[in-house]
């Protein structure tokens, strides 16, 4: 996946594998990020909350504290990539609750 606004060179595809999202506020990178596409489950039996934020001094929201259903799942995607300004972070309001993986280009200078 390449971002048409950076030449090839200053530009890295970059993905998280599938993993616990943490319960505190956490960056996953700490450059700008064009992020495609997002997968989250809930392994459990109640809805829990995914907050996904850019790391901008005021940061710009994607989620903030949109509820993901017991035993189910979100997936965000973008064709052309949403721009996560200094990196994205994010975090699940109930600890251990939300898996999630990320697929995306990264700024590489």
């Amino acid at each position: 996946m390449w971002h048409p606004n950076f030449p090839q060179q200053a530009q890295a595809s970059y993905s998280v594998d599938p993993k616990i999202i943490p319960a505190t506020l956490t960056a996953e990178t700490t450059v700008d990020t064009w992020v495609f596409q997002i997968d989250m489950s809930n392994s459990t039996g109640t809805a829990a909350t995914i907050t996904i934020q850019d790391a901008q001094g005021t940061p710009m929201k994607l989620f903030e504290a949109v509820s993901v259903p017991a035993n189910g799942a979100v997936v965000y995607t973008n064709q052309f990539g949403r721009k996560f300004t200094g990196g994205i972070k994010w975090q699940s309001g109930t600890a251990s609750a939300l898996h999630g993986a990320i697929w995306a280009t990264i700024k590489v200078s």
